[in-house]
């Protein structure tokens, strides 16, 4: 039976099967010495060390505070590179990081991209009682309740949404065997995926964009922060989609078929 392998720099276990002769945590090179199977950090020189060692994870905009001091940059930039950088994003997110500041930055995202729909729907709503005026004043009631109602528990289901995704999404993984880290890892690829909110200014397919987009995101934030492969990634997030389908499926039928029985019983009376 092998002796647990642990690294001394940032003393995490060490994968069983790993073949590479780096943590793959920290990026210190690794020797085995007779005596111990504990690996041991080694001095690489030269094009020696930066062909061997892959790069530290030297942190996103949004979590590093001293190398970001200024809020709207932290914001702008973490929003950018995580739509149109997602892979390198990803990849620079340090695994250590708590849960506490991707949760800000989801509630943010949230809250803008709720304010976006609840305009376009008021926009549209005016538009709709500039030719039917019998229905304005009903209309107006109606759109100003539930726009006030969108903005205030909006973010909150939307927050329960997240919480609940990580749970669905982190099992998923464990399912497939992607889940090389833990939950909060799970939680922070979904809470920055929640950058596709803003995707709501564009008005009518904003939210059909902002779906398909984020499935994206989370297809290469998993990848990427739980260190698997492509193809356990697009398995995990399909796999509650098609589990959903599946059950709808088997709803339909069942009512189809009481239907049918319905209707062939009163035939025959």
């Amino acid at each position: 039976m092998s002796e647990t392998r642990t690294c001394p720099v940032c003393l995490k276990t060490l994968p069983d099967d790993l073949q590479a002769q780096f943590c793959p945590y920290c990026g210190a090179t690794l020797i085995e010495t007779e005596s111990s199977s504990t690996a041991i950090p080694t001095e690489a020189s030269g094009g020696d060390r930066d062909s061997q060692v892959p790069p530290g994870r030297k942190g996103i905009p949004w979590e590093e505070t001293s190398a970001y001091p200024d809020f709207i940059q932290r914001l702008t930039q973490t929003w950018s590179q995580s739509m149109l950088q997602t892979g390198e994003f990803f990849r620079q997110m340090r695994l250590e990081t708590g849960a506490g500041p991707a949760l800000l930055y989801a509630l943010i995202m949230i809250i803008m991209g709720q304010a976006f729909n609840v305009f376009w729907q008021q926009f549209f709503a005016h538009r709709f009682t500039e030719y039917f005026e019998d229905f304005s004043p009903f209309v107006e009631h109606l759109m100003a309740v539930s726009g006030a109602q969108q903005l205030v528990l909006g973010p909150l289901l939307a927050l329960l949404g997240l919480f609940v995704g990580t749970l669905i999404y982190h099992l998923s993984l464990v399912i497939v065997g992607g889940a090389r880290h833990g939950m909060a890892t799970t939680f922070r690829v979904l809470a920055y995926a929640e950058s596709t909110q803003l995707l709501m200014v564009i008005p009518l397919l904003g939210q059909f964009i902002a779906m398909v987009w984020s499935i994206v995101i989370m297809i290469i934030g998993f990848k990427e922060a739980h260190e698997t492969t492509m193809g356990r990634s697009v398995l995990a997030v399909l796999l509650p989609i098609l589990f959903c389908c599946a059950l709808i499926l088997i709803m339909v039928m069942l009512v189809g078929g009481v239907l049918m029985n319905l209707n062939s019983g009163d035939a025959i009376q």
